[in-house]
């Protein structure tokens, strides 16, 4: 075969971008644990363990006296097709979440994996009112409870619903780091 030739069939495949990188749907396989990190006054924890395309997630709550309470959560994960460019420059998968669940099931977020660590999206709200309204597009909706306290007695609380955009930036201090299986 001559150089043309080859030219001729290897720029096709540098015009449509084919990498195996992107298109590899087992990316996210196996499981990535967050460090201990504080919430609500207690220690807390994430796993994720990805196997195909199923999820699991373990949130662990450790109170006061060393008790560990644990919520697990299941369901379905879809990596797309296309990569998203984040606003520092890397190159994220766009993943959907789905939980096995009937209130806020899916979830539209971003995964970067780097040296073992897997690094999320930041959650991004929709603030104009229109695109709120609306929630379509690459976006998602999240029913919660708006609580109003004062003087530590809830004065009212109302059921909201909130619109949130894929995020575009990524939480790199953050890490979910690969355990060994």
């Amino acid at each position: 075969m001559n150089t043309s030739k080859i030219l001729v069939l290897a720029i096709p495949l540098l015009l449509l971008g084919c990498t195996v990188e992107d298109e590899d749907s087992t990316a996210l396989e196996g499981t990535w644990q967050s460090e201990e990190f504080a919430s609500s006054g207690q220690l807390s924890d994430i796993i994720y363990h990805f196997d195909g395309n199923k999820f699991n997630e373990l949130i662990s709550l450790k109170n006061s006296e060393g008790k560990y309470t644990l919520t697990e959560n299941k369901g379905t994960l879809e990596i797309l097709d296309e990569t998203i460019t984040t606003e520092s420059g890397l190159t994220a998968y766009q993943i959907n979440l789905t939980y096995d669940r009937d209130s806020n099931p899916l979830v539209k977020q971003i995964a970067y994996i780097s040296d073992k660590a897997l690094f999320l999206g930041n959650t991004k709200e929709v603030t104009g009112e229109t695109e709120k309204t609306a929630c379509e597009g690459d976006t998602y909706s999240t029913k919660t409870t708006d609580i109003e306290i004062v003087n530590g007695a809830v004065v009212s609380f109302e059921e909201v619903t909130k619109c949130f955009l894929r995020p575009s930036t990524l939480n790199l201090s953050f890490p979910y780091n690969q355990q060994s299986n």
